[in-house]
């Protein structure tokens, strides 16, 4: 038998060691020019939804994000600095995956650069940091002449990330404005009546949408079919709506189109409201509604005494209207990105959605009430002062849904076929003009995924309940009451958009809390809650004693308390100071357990991990050395 050197014994170990440290880094460094990447984050915050897959492949012509970071100023936020990190990897795996059809440049605007000026012209929002200096955080998308913006990277959006860059290429691919057409029986486009008969003002919201949208009216009276070049329908206050209407929205949306609808159990705004009482002015879309499975009913107005407007009411003065719903943002989805950012909306008599039994499509609530609300009859609402209104009201609490969002394959209201055609009208010279027939066949179901947008009021983008207007120095200004504006606009916009941003996931957040902590600091929030509870109420027992005694006292004269007085008072301190302590230990504790929480986490991350491969290496060459020596 040979014997081995000993020091080549030992010198053989070590150059294994560095041998092995050399090959980690250089399949580090390997790695990182490998066009390869593993998201293992929990909710894939790096990996791209389909639908953003989708818009990236299929963009026609040449397109560039210039991305604009304030890299080098010294003072940012270190949240920022994380999220900086995100948003640019985010971004460069929008163009790994274009195949050379998005290109991406990113500029660090330093103050008094070409970089800042560009930014500024772009229209990119700089936040002014303590130090005078402008931070961007913002990018451009270029395509051929056109440029869509995301102003400012906001933290608070992080979510909808992937929506705001995704939808600003999906724009800037778009050469031509989208067409919308505005089906609807209320003046509000520049038109007094359903036929289009006669002028009228047209309404602020109209005017704002038509910078963005081409807009074409839709007269009801001669609708059998929704032109092709329209995208999306915005459907408001469709009053006595015929089957030839109803038959054409739904062959629209079974085609892919989508519809933004909005109906009303009573608008104000609707001519009829200023005729004799009891002429209706609601609105329906019952064989529409009937075939989704939804139900609305055109006779109910929702009423909410959590969430009343104040009104100034010529019966009562200044009250709470509670079917006037002023709804704040606790009351709207915040996982949706057409609520996301709202903060207030103002819905007039509004009425509330529900699914049927055997619903198949996603309802998504956008809009909530209170569960101090309830349900009121049209009737009361125009026999009943405010006052009287809200005394009538007798929550039995439930939520209810005054908009939501409806998305999946849609079935025909008319699995039959259309309906008969409309009867013949006398056309000029006295000649009957001949029916107008659908030219496109029939469908029965959806040929691809569609989305409708639900909203119970109509009233509440009127310039009347959305906007002041005021004159300054000879020029009429607007300025916004809520966000009523905000709620129309960003549902067009999502609609509007291709079907691939609809589906777009909210995303998670790269800053993940401890969930463990969480829920102890909840349980030890909830124990302090119940104990201060019981502790202030049994302090305004005693004070409501003291201010008897002190109320039966005749002016001038000491008050004297009685030997049980003195004793509950005596007794009640004692019980105070106890309570304090045990709160006091309640804090004690849950800081030892926070503190042995951290030192685990620590002891895992630092010593046990290191610990575990050390040891897997030892037992794996232990094993290799112990088949060595067994042979000869």
């Amino acid at each position: 038998m040979m014997r081995q050197n000993p020091l080549l014994s030992k010198i053989i170990p070590l150059a294994a060691f560095l041998l092995l440290a050399v090959g980690l880094v250089a399949v580090n460094v390997l790695f990182a020019f490998i066009p390869m990447r593993l998201d293992i984050t929990d909710e894939g915050l790096f990996t791209l939804s389909d639908g953003s897959r989708n818009i990236v492949a299929n963009l026609e012509e040449a397109t560039t994000i210039k991305l604009y970071y304030s890299a080098d100023l010294a003072e940012i936020p270190v949240s920022f600095k994380t999220y900086s990190t995100k948003v640019i990897e985010l971004v460069r795996r929008y163009a790994a995956l274009s195949k050379g059809k998005l290109s991406l440049e990113i500029f660090d605007p330093k103050p008094d650069t070409d970089e800042e000026d560009w930014a500024s012209r772009y229209g990119l929002e700089g936040a002014r940091l303590p130090t005078g200096n402008t931070f961007f955080f913002g990018m451009v998308v270029l395509s051929a002449e056109r440029e869509e913006v995301v102003k400012f990277f906001d933290p608070r959006r992080e979510k909808f990330l992937e929506y705001d860059i995704s939808r600003a290429i999906s724009r800037v691919g778009q050469a031509d404005k989208v067409k919308l057409g505005l089906l609807t029986s209320l003046p509000m486009a520049g038109y007094s009546g359903p036929m289009g008969r006669g002028r009228g003002q047209e309404w602020t919201f109209i005017t704002e949408l038509r910078k963005e949208y081409a807009i074409e009216m839709i007269s009801p009276g001669d609708l059998v079919e929704v032109p092709k070049d329209i995208k999306m329908m915005l459907v408001i206050h469709p009053k006595n709506v015929t089957d030839s209407v109803s038959y054409a929205l739904d062959q629209f949306l079974l085609r892919g189109g989508k519809l933004l609808v909005m109906v009303d159990p009573n608008s104000r705004l609707d001519p009829a409201a200023q005729q004799r009482f009891g002429m209706p002015t609601n609105s329906d879309l019952k064989k529409l509604f009937s075939a989704w499975g939804i139900q609305f009913d055109a006779t109910k107005i929702l009423g909410d005494l959590e969430l009343p407007t104040r009104v100034n009411s010529p019966q009562d003065g200044v009250v709470d209207y509670p079917i006037w719903v002023s709804f704040n943002s606790k009351f709207m989805n915040r996982e949706q990105v057409i609520t996301a950012d709202l903060e207030e909306i103002a819905l007039i008599d509004t009425g509330v959605f529900s699914t049927k039994d055997g619903f198949s499509l996603k309802f998504t609530p956008l809009i909530n009430s209170s569960k101090k609300s309830a349900m009121v009859d049209f009737a009361s609402v125009r026999m009943l002062s405010p006052s009287a209104l809200a005394r009538s009201i007798v929550p039995d609490g439930k939520e209810r849904v005054a908009a939501a969002l409806l998305t999946g394959s849609f079935k025909s209201a008319y699995p039959g076929g259309p309906p008969p055609p409309p009867k013949p009208r006398p056309a000029a010279g006295g000649k009957t003009e001949p029916p107008k027939k659908p030219a496109l066949p029939h469908l029965t179901e959806s040929k691809q995924e569609s989305s409708v947008v639900l909203i119970g009021d109509v009233d509440f983008i009127s310039d009347q309940f959305s906007i002041e207007k005021f004159n300054f120095f000879g020029n009429v200004v607007a300025k916004r009451r809520n966000d009523n504006f905000n709620l129309v606009f960003n549902a067009v916009d999502f609609l509007a958009g291709s079907q691939d941003l609809i589906y777009i996931r909210s995303r998670g957040r790269s800053s993940r809390p401890f969930t463990k902590v969480s829920a102890m600091l909840s349980e030890a929030a909830d124990k302090f809650a119940e104990e201060e509870t019981r502790l202030s109420t049994k302090l305004e027992t005693v004070k409501a004693k003291l201010e008897a005694i002190e109320k039966n006292t005749p002016k001038g004269q000491k008050i004297i308390l009685t030997r049980d007085q003195l004793e509950e008072i005596k007794a009640f301190q004692l019980e105070e100071e106890r309570t304090k302590k045990e709160l006091r230990k309640v804090r004690k504790n849950l800081r030892q357990k926070i503190k042995a929480l951290g030192s685990s986490l620590l002891f895992g991350n630092l010593l046990a991990m290191p610990l575990l491969v050390a040891l897997v290496g030892f037992v794996v060459l232990f094993m290799r050395n112990r088949r060595k020596g067994g042979k000869k």
